[in-house]
């Protein structure tokens, strides 16, 4: 299977999870409180069962790969994990598991990486949770979230590394919680934001030293002798505990502007109180420049440092995302060896249910664990409750053109150039692309012919030459950086043999791995009359219907033989309950048939070419496919559509913008015209 564990940021509360681990020997000592949220970048892997190996692969940021092969022995692990070597943590989190459990090897490639590392987004507790995750799910162990998060850390305790209690909330995703540490008792909270949060992460390209940091602020634990060491156990204790109640509230009510102001609280009384305690590293004059600098703040709402502090990291909250690409481009402008992370903390509807089911947990993340119930009933209850987060994106783009015959002969269809508002010719398909992300989709699964695997990969994976890269202007040579990371996030799925959308679309099942996926046409382009994008529109419509989501447009009567069409019952505007989909009608059956009460005269509402779809699609196309089940000789999406709306319900959606097709001469040179016009 594939894994994904994000890294996470301390937003508050650094120092808190250790300091608050000391009341077990003295009570005295006020509870620890952090505000955790996970990052939007992280560690991927593909992980398998290995009889007696933990074989391990890796490829850092930089591009370099690495491997290693281990015994899983006991001895043999721990001599590893003791190391510090960077495969050190995944060795002594198997050692744990070797310990405590009858498991196995492991077999673990951990193919991208795009977490800064060192740089105070724990990615060694990342690395240590996925490797207890691949354990958990592996050898179905059933652990639950926290049982996860406390494998991780006993494995990172037999390293090196002084890692605190709080470093494995990594373990609980991208969502905001908040953690609090009595003695060896830790209790999280999630918590809900009604709005998006924009955060920039800056890597300040300075050094510190984080073990002597620590060294010199657990001198003041478990008691403090003096004044400097009596404030930093203050600080520690009720002052950031007051902070961090105050964030928690303010996170909750979508309250950018006061967690702003309490971002500069917390680093103002932490430099009073901690300063001294380890001046070398706590004063920062590399953190405090940026902090204070005078070019980003009208941009910021406030800004503190990250982690054990230092020359290490800062964090900045701005007003909204337009702030949040200012900010990055002072930064990396003015200090050429920061570099920057953009990291929105995303707002979530729960009203209809607070977790969501995580494969391989007993626990429902978010709801407590319930012992009087049997796991597979709790399992079961929450499978049946769709997951309205939508992560991955599916185009299919395995087709022949021959429709745009010769051209097609030699350039396939999707790489034809096409011309965007802001004047920049790219081929069709990253159009599409970008479209799914900027609905804040993570990953995106192309399909295409097998032979053409190369061509795709080429564009999104590899960098252009030296030369050429140096004949661009400056600013393609940054659009060039930019689609590297974008490649980053894109997969090439292949169709073996071309038997039609449907066949083409159950060719990612795998991929998406019984998740939520919005799937895109591979030969539209889309302009949104509205903020939000067209993709946007349609996840936000799926978080409020909680089933499939169908794209409609209002059509006219002589179009409408070229274009699936939807009927039903328009609920509010321009959302439609759907008791009927069609592909192709003529004219007669339309009007008969597919009238909808509230559009208007000979006027339908067809495919727009976009769709949110669950999982159980893919059951309906595979029995068509085994049973041979063909429309116009091949395998077909609508009548599985139709299949999906008779048995989970439907909803459609008239999207406030335009689909432009590319997939004939004549309309694509329509296109051409109307798109960067939109």
């Amino acid at each position: 299977m594939k894994l994904f564990v994000p890294g996470r940021l301390c937003l508050f509360g650094e120092h808190s999870d250790w300091a608050g681990g000391y009341r077990s020997l003295n009570p005295a000592i006020e509870p620890g409180r952090t505000i955790i949220v996970g990052t939007d970048r992280g560690l991927y892997a593909e992980v398998n069962q290995h009889p007696a190996q933990l074989i391990l692969r890796a490829t850092l940021n930089d591009g370099t790969k690495i491997s290693t092969v281990l015994p899983m022995e006991r001895t043999a692990l721990l001599a590893e994990a003791k190391t510090g070597s960077f495969f050190s943590y995944a060795a002594g989190v198997a050692y744990q598991f070797l310990t405590y459990y009858c498991v196995g090897g492991l077999e673990i490639d951990n193919y991208l990486t795009d977490l800064p590392i060192k740089k105070g987004l724990s990615s060694s507790a990342a690395i240590c949770v996925l490797v207890a995750r691949a354990f958990n799910r592996l050898y179905d162990l059933k652990m639950n979230l926290r049982g996860e998060m406390e494998m991780a850390y006993l494995g990172e305790t037999v390293t090196p590394s002084r890692c605190g209690r709080m470093d494995q909330a990594c373990a609980w995703g991208n969502r905001p919680i908040e953690m609090i540490f009595d003695g060896q008792q830790v209790d999280v909270r999630e918590l809900q934001v009604p709005r998006d949060l924009f955060f920039v992460v800056v890597d300040l390209g300075a050094s510190k030293n984080t073990q002597e940091i620590l060294y010199s602020l657990n001198l003041a634990y478990p008691f403090a002798t003096g004044e400097v060491q009596a404030n930093l156990q203050k600080y520690l204790g009720e002052i950031n505990a007051s902070i961090v109640k105050e964030v928690a509230a303010a996170l909750q009510q979508g309250d950018a502007v006061k967690i702003g102001k309490l971002m500069a609280v917390a680093q103002r009384e932490f430099d009073k109180y901690l300063i001294p305690a380890c001046p070398s590293q706590l004063t920062a004059p590399v953190l405090h420049e940026l902090l204070n600098y005078q070019p980003i703040q009208p941009y910021i709402l406030g800004g503190k440092g990250v982690g054990s502090q230092g020359d290490g990291t800062a964090q900045f909250i701005v007003k909204d995302a337009e702030c949040q690409q200012q900010i990055v481009e002072i930064i990396e402008r003015d200090f050429p060896q920061m570099k920057c992370l953009k990291l929105t903390v995303r707002s979530r509807d729960d009203r209809q249910f607070e977790g969501k089911l995580d494969p391989g947990t007993t626990e429902v993340q978010g709801v407590p664990k319930q012992e009087d119930k049997d796991t597979q009933t709790v399992l079961q209850m929450m499978a049946s409750e769709a997951n309205f987060r939508v992560r991955k994106a599916v185009i299919p783009a395995a087709g022949f053109g021959t429709r745009m015959f010769p051209a097609t002969k030699a350039v396939k269809k999707e790489l034809f150039p096409i011309v965007d508002r802001e004047d920049r010719a790219k081929p069709i398909i990253l159009a599409i692309v970008e479209e799914a992300l900027s609905a804040g989709i993570e990953e995106v699964g192309i399909i295409v012919q097998k032979s053409d695997r190369t061509f795709f990969e080429g564009f999104f994976k590899t960098p252009p030459s030296p030369e050429f890269f140096q004949k661009l202007s400056p600013q393609n040579q940054e659009y060039s950086r930019y689609l590297q990371d974008l490649g980053q996030r894109v997969t090439i799925l292949t169709q073996s043999v071309q038997e039609g959308f449907g066949h083409a679309v159950f060719c990612a099942r795998e991929w998406v791995n019984n998740e939520p996926f919005l799937l895109l046409l591979g030969d539209h382009v889309y302009s949104s009359e509205i903020a939000n994008s067209c993709a946007r529109q349609l996840l936000d419509i799926y978080s409020q219907y909680q089933q499939s989501v169908i794209g409609l447009a209002v059509t006219a009567s002589d179009a409408i033989h070229h274009y699936g069409c939807a009927a039903g019952r328009l609920v509010e505007n321009g959302i439609l309950s759907v008791t009927q989909l069609y592909e192709k009608p003529d004219l007669e059956y339309a009007r008969q048939h597919l009238r909808v009460a509230g559009i208007g005269e000979d006027l339908f509402l067809s495919f727009f070419g976009m769709y949110v779809l669950q999982p159980q699609i893919f059951d309906f196309l595979a029995d068509n496919i085994a049973r041979n089940f063909r429309e116009r000789g091949e395998f077909q999406l609508t009548s599985c559509l139709d299949e999906l709306r008779q048995s989970r319900g439907m909803t459609g959606y008239v999207v406030k913008g335009r689909c432009f097709d590319t997939g004939l001469p004549t309309v694509y040179r329509q296109t051409m015209i109307d798109f960067p016009q939109s």
